[in-house]
């Protein structure tokens, strides 16, 4: 059984990025689709560590906000982030 795309955001890793863990089933351009999903929310990527086990991608990204150059914090900012990766992975 494959597994549906899942975000996951944690702002407590570190003080000065928000981290965005996307798990979801390998495929082509899943990266470039993740990367173009957090760019069109403005944020800015400084970080991306991409990471394949089996069948599965973990994909971590630090982001900032491209306004600000911080976290993203605001709890809207943080799920329109995660509606608009898995808008952009899903089948």
């Amino acid at each position: 059984m494959i597994a549906p795309p899942r975000v996951l955001v944690d702002n407590d890793v570190t003080p000065r990025a928000t981290v965005i863990e996307v798990r979801m089933p390998d495929g082509a351009g899943v990266l470039a689709r993740i990367a173009r999903a957090i760019a069109a929310c403005g944020c800015d990527i400084t970080i991306a560590r991409a990471m394949t086990l089996g069948h599965e991608v973990v994909d971590t990204f630090y982001v900032t906000d491209g306004a600000t150059g911080r976290k993203v914090e605001d709890p809207e900012r943080v799920e329109d982030l995660q509606r608009t990766i898995l808008e952009h992975v899903s089948p």
